[in-house]
């Protein structure tokens, strides 16, 4: 029983420092020639569009806050492919105290201002997808993308559920 427990533990270990490396690869090894296209067409994006612009009039519940998306692809753009793994610990940007975000991230895509502030507090694990979605397609590409993964998991746990019988909790679910 002990015997077949250290296997599974030593594989577990073993698979989890694969995947890892193999997720950090993906995130910093990526250079930031390949990404600059799709960084200059969403800092275009970001300054267009207001921050937190409504999207029902009136519901303020609808509040599309584009502060925490123009930050993540602030810290992406700013991974460092020569010191992956401090910059993707450290996850530099560029932030001015009291000023606005969106130009902030301009500066750093339009004119290559550093970094001077980090996001450490956690990890952006988004950046495993977006990375290399945004070297060939645009922020509304990335999110249509990811909206359909999100219908497929959705609609695979739906037949799933239905395969086992489950109707009430899919009920529940997709009430929710």
């Amino acid at each position: 029983m002990i015997r077949r427990f250290l296997k599974c533990s030593g594989a577990f270990a073993v698979t989890l420092a694969v995947c890892a490396a193999l997720l950090w690869a993906v995130c910093a090894l990526i250079p930031q020639s390949a990404i600059l296209p799709a960084m200059r067409e969403a800092e275009a994006y970001f300054s267009a569009v207001d921050e937190s612009a409504l999207v029902l009039e009136g519901n303020i519940g609808s509040r599309k806050d584009e502060y925490a998306d123009i930050a993540l692809f602030d810290v992406i753009w700013h991974v460092d492919a020569q010191r992956p793994f401090a910059s993707m610990i450290a996850a530099p940007y560029l932030r001015t105290e009291g000023g606005d975000i969106r130009e902030d991230f301009r500066r750093s895509v339009a004119e290559g201002v550093p970094p001077n502030s980090e996001y450490s507090r956690y990890w952006h694990g988004s950046q495993v997808l977006l990375r290399p979605l945004l070297t060939f397609t645009s922020i509304e590409g990335c999110r249509a993308a990811l909206f359909g993964l999100l219908l497929a998991m959705n609609a695979a746990l739906a037949a799933l559920l239905i395969r086992r019988r489950a109707v009430r909790p899919l009920v529940i679910y997709l009430a929710g």
